[in-house]
């Protein structure tokens, strides 16, 4: 199908393994616009079920875009007026070009099935578009992980004790960052009620792996962020200091957008915190009277 493809392409799959992609990428016609739709997540990059290196074969091919969503499971494969769906990643296990193949199945479809459309819009408004910042910090979280002693803690999977809020609807609820890493290390005994229940909802999403230092826990969790929507709107807003209110109205704006019950000054503060917190090096915040200034470094 990909052979046949003359207008678009479109990938879209949870794991994408360098081998199996560069086999699909040469048999694309060049004037053939691909676009990859993937996930990077900390504890998913840590094991290897996907390859970072992906990104600059995506660089290298011209009419090429990649786009991450961390909540992504669905595998659909379009081309043209034609779509394949079904369990397949593209890997060289589940695409059937390994020894020891997976059990997989991919039925083909019409584009404008209905599902396929709602996918591709959902997408759309989630997924967030990959750039050389957001590459080049997964690419050291990746070295900093591989370096990592495994399992130096045990893996007690964060039990959600709450109710957990659809992912795309995310934003950081933990007030104190620095409540995350003793949630993590299951040091609820440090963390007040409330603070421990939404360090459960903010560690189930963020999915980073067990045992990491404070350091490279820290790094995870800066990795999640910038990639996330939310805050890649607030790095284009941030290129010029605005005060506390200007952010406050995106806020407001997002959190309507998106259907999430929250008030908007206090969710502006905690990822405020977090921004200062995690990714003190990317931003600075001024208090120069009674507001705060929030700038890009």
């Amino acid at each position: 199908m990909a052979q046949c493809a003359e207008h678009e392409v479109t990938l879209i799959a949870p794991f994408v393994k360098i081998g199996a992609l560069q086999r699909i990428v040469a048999e694309i016609q060049e004037n053939v616009r691909l676009s990859l739709y993937t996930r990077w997540r900390p504890d998913e990059i840590a094991i290897g079920v996907s390859d970072i290196e992906v990104w600059p074969i995506l660089c290298e091919r011209q009419l090429s875009s990649m786009y991450l969503c961390h909540h992504l499971h669905a595998k659909c494969y379009v081309f043209d007026s034609e779509a394949s769906v079904g369990s397949a990643n593209i890997t060289s296990r589940a695409l059937g070009w390994h020894s020891a193949p997976n059990l997989e199945i991919q039925v083909r479809v019409s584009a404008s099935n209905e599902w396929v459309i709602n996918l591709l819009q959902e997408l759309r408004i989630s997924a967030t578009l990959v750039n050389d910042e957001i590459a080049s910090r997964f690419k050291a979280l990746a070295l900093e992980l591989a370096r990592q002693e495994p399992d130096t803690a045990p893996d007690t999977g964060h039990t959600l004790l709450v109710d957990q809020p659809p992912v795309s609807m995310w934003l950081p609820n933990t007030r104190q960052p620095s409540d995350l890493y003793l949630a993590y290390e299951d040091r609820h005994e440090e963390i007040s009620r409330g603070g421990q229940a939404t360090a459960l909802v903010d560690l189930n999403y963020l999915g980073i792996p067990p045992g990491l230092s404070r350091d490279n826990f820290n790094s995870c969790v800066a990795a999640v962020m910038v990639q996330h929507q939310f805050f890649v709107k607030i790095h284009e807003l941030s290129n010029v200091q605005r005060r506390f209110g200007e952010y406050r109205r995106f806020v407001r704006e997002y959190l309507t957008k998106h259907d999430i019950d929250r008030d908007a000054a206090d969710a502006w503060q905690t990822c405020l915190r977090w921004l200062q917190y995690f990714l003190a090096d990317s931003y600075q915040i001024d208090t120069p009277g009674y507001t705060e200034f929030l700038v890009r470094r």
